[in-house]
């Protein structure tokens, strides 16, 4: 069964490590954590052009209905139990990964036109920010001491969200606008948006499950792909 493969490659994963000194019987506790929840068989025909194809978990496709839900849930709960005797550990490696990451960083520039495009992060915020700087002279060299425009806090827009994923962005040719792709479920619903980067206001068009999109020569028209 699929949860006792992954019992094995922990076990493996912790004895290559040396680290199963440091959680005594620590996969022995997590092997007791019970069966895990096994999804119900639900044949469904697919069939595609002709070939004959049966899908026996398609139902968990329909991931707003209840009897999908409660099974999520029962897996997620399974797995806090497996992992349980090992939250110690995790913590530890989680600080240690983190202490060799220099948090307060700025990405190399690069110049598209007259602006110097970045991102840079802050210490203790999970998201990057995307800012550009103009070009300066009749060379358009970078000057880190011009002031930065912010084209795209990731961490303001993900106040309130339970996940966030950044798809793509864009400027357009003329530079005034950006187009940007974000998702909140962690299903790839990338929600094509449009920010006037002057004011930093989006625009109130946008387009849902979005598999990508780039800018006309004219700054006037987006192309874009959805998703079925």
């Amino acid at each position: 069964m699929v949860h006792k493969s992954l019992q094995k490659l922990f076990q493996a994963a912790f004895v290559s490590l040396g680290l199963l000194a440091m959680v005594p019987g620590a996969v022995a506790q997590a092997a007791g954590a019970g069966d895990a929840p096994v999804a119900a068989r639900k044949p469904h025909d697919v069939t595609v052009h002709g070939d004959p194809r049966i899908d026996d978990y398609f139902w968990l496709r329909e991931r707003d209905q209840a009897e999908v839900i409660a099974h999520l849930n029962a897996e997620a709960a399974y797995t806090a139990e497996w992992f349980k005797p090992l939250a110690g550990l995790k913590d530890q490696l989680y600080k240690e990964m983190l202490g060799r990451i220099q948090q307060a960083d700025e990405a190399v520039p690069a110049r598209e036109g007259a602006w110097w495009y970045a991102s840079r992060t802050i210490e203790g915020a999970q998201y990057p920010i995307f800012i550009r700087r103009a070009a300066a002279g009749r060379d358009r060299h970078y000057d880190a001491a011009a002031p930065e425009q912010i084209l795209l806090d990731m961490n303001e827009l993900a106040k309130g969200r339970k996940f966030l994923a950044l798809g793509g962005m864009q400027i357009s040719p003329d530079a005034r606008q950006l187009a940007y792709s974000v998702d909140e479920t962690g299903a790839r619903d990338f929600q094509l948006q449009l920010r006037d980067i002057a004011s930093g206001k989006d625009l109130a068009w946008r387009v849902e499950k979005t598999a990508g999109f780039a800018w006309g020569g004219d700054s006037r028209t987006i192309f874009y792909i959805t998703s079925n």
